[in-house]
């Protein structure tokens, strides 16, 4: 059952410190047991599962229920409150079970088909030769800035079929949304971003494009109609997944390679070993932190251990894609290792719709990025880094390098 941190003060809790580096701490609670209860760094307690063979199992689980805006009782406490009013995503496929969700899903998954997404490679790489080009004759830059931001959001509002020059409304009301910390704090970025999309449904409507925004319309109507609220949900939902966790995954990608120079080398000698080296920079450093929410819809078993019924559990994918019973030295970064069977994008009915194109915009970007600037270095120690935990995702806020070397 869902409880107010107050009382369980002694339960380990997910604070700013874990933001900073959670993996000690996955291993503490990985080593103590299948599943804990925590307070996460939204003050809720949950529980939380870190092995990777229980992560595994209990995505495909129908016991694990995605529709928390259905399932949560609005009398529990303040901090359960906001996954009821967050009125951007209740609509979106990832918060509902089938038979919504098949329904949803089917008139988005043919639009990132395998072929439609493979055509995108050469634009993601038009964008990245602008971007590293202006790059080029800059002493120092800030990489999240610079080119991990702009390409996916470009990408992402291409293949939407929204206007690109709309990214600083996307990004302060993104940012707003993510840092929120409170169900109020949530209400108005939430309703900016509903109403943006509603227009652009509209407009959609009236003229259709080459675009996922026309092809899910499309499907609506060939195939049984979406609600006008499903279609803004499913569109904001896409815009949001499509792009914040690919810039988070390129800015924390580009990170490990500075930290790991032989391996940059050897990555600069051959530029073969980039699509096994995206694949273990995504297991090593996923962005999904601290996992995944799901609801005990009846009591679940794990490991000895029974999650109560009604309970709030966090699938951790990060935690799992560093079980050392899973991966060999989980905790070392080799981008030489064969097994690639990570959780990062999910699994099940909900694995990540994107995660194929946000692959290719990782490999591109950090390809070019290092065979552009085989001279590129940190230009600030670890020390004056800041690591950012909002809502499910963890980032580096600023990356500041110096493109041709620090003495230039």
């Amino acid at each position: 059952m869902t409880e107010k941190v107050a009382d369980h003060e002694a339960l380990p809790r997910l604070g700013p410190e874990f933001a900073l580096d959670p993996y000690p701490v996955y291993r503490r609670l990985r080593e103590s047991g299948p599943v804990q209860r925590v307070v996460g760094h939204d003050g809720v307690v949950q529980w939380i599962v870190t092995r990777y063979d229980d992560v595994k199992r209990l995505l495909v689980d129908p016991r694990m229920s995605s529709a928390l805006t259905k399932v949560l009782d609005p009398g529990l406490a303040d901090g359960q409150k906001r996954f009821r009013i967050d009125e951007t995503l209740q609509n979106a496929m990832t918060n509902h079970d089938p038979p919504e969700h098949t329904r949803i899903r089917k008139t988005v998954v043919r639009a990132f088909s395998a072929r439609r997404v493979e055509a995108m490679r050469p634009r993601v790489q038009e964008l990245t030769d602008t971007l590293l080009d202006a790059m080029d004759g800059e002493e120092r830059v800030d990489l999240i800035e610079k080119l991990a931001t702009p390409v996916p959001v470009a990408v992402s509002c291409e293949i939407l079929g929204v206007p690109v020059e709309d990214r600083p409304f996307f990004n302060t009301q993104m940012d707003d949304l993510m840092g929120a910390g409170t169900a109020e704090e949530k209400r108005a970025p939430a309703k900016a971003l509903t109403s943006y999309m509603a227009e652009q449904v509209a407009i959609k409507r009236a003229s259709r494009g080459d675009d996922v925004l026309s092809a899910m319309i499309e499907a609506s109507e060939e195939e049984g109609r979406l609600t006008d609220g499903e279609l803004v949900g499913g569109a904001v939902q896409l815009l949001f997944a499509g792009y914040l966790t690919t810039i988070y995954a390129i800015g924390a990608g580009a990170y490990r390679l500075l930290k790991h120079p032989e391996q940059l080398a050897e990555l600069r000698r051959d530029p073969g070993l980039l699509p096994k080296a995206v694949e273990e920079l995504l297991r090593f450093d996923g962005p999904v932190i601290p996992g995944i929410l799901r609801y005990a819809k009846e009591d679940v078993e794990v490991g000895g251990t029974t999650i109560p019924a009604h309970s709030l559990v966090v699938l951790s994918l990060t935690a799992a894609n560093r079980d050392p019973d899973r991966f060999p030295e989980p905790d070392r970064l080799d981008i030489h290792r064969e097994d690639t069977d990570h959780v990062a994008f999910g699994g099940g009915i909900h694995y990540c719709i994107g995660a194929r194109l946000a692959t290719i915009e990782t490999e591109v970007v950090l390809g070019s990025l290092i065979r552009r600037f085989p001279r590129l270095e940190l230009a600030v120690p670890d020390s004056e880094l800041r690591w950012e935990l909002k809502s499910f995702a963890r980032h580096i806020a600023e990356l500041p390098v110096f493109p041709h070397g620090a003495k230039g």
